[in-house]
């Protein structure tokens, strides 16, 4: 099984794959243009997020796409060490 990884940046945002057999794939470089991208992605994969400051429109796009947004790191704003200080 594959899992799947973004870092969302401002204006693009870079995936990844790892498998259960600890193989990786190439990191892609896409827009944050990115429907395409994610239609490419077997349907109902979950995809994990490390992102800064808004990110709530890429779980929704990835929703829209059929997949599952995994857990991953979201900040708030930078400084924030996801404790809340």
């Amino acid at each position: 099984m594959k899992m799947y990884g973004c870092d969302v940046h401002k204006k693009y945002s870079m995936f990844a794959w790892i498998d259960d057999k600890v193989a990786s794939g190439p990191y892609f470089r896409v827009s944050n243009e990115f429907k395409e991208y994610l239609r490419s992605i077997p349907e109902s994969s979950v995809i994990a997020l490390k992102t800064m400051g808004n990110w709530y429109w890429m779980v929704d796009e990835i929703e829209r796409a059929g997949h599952k947004p995994g857990a991953g790191q979201c900040y708030q704003g930078q400084g924030d060490n996801g404790e809340g200080q």
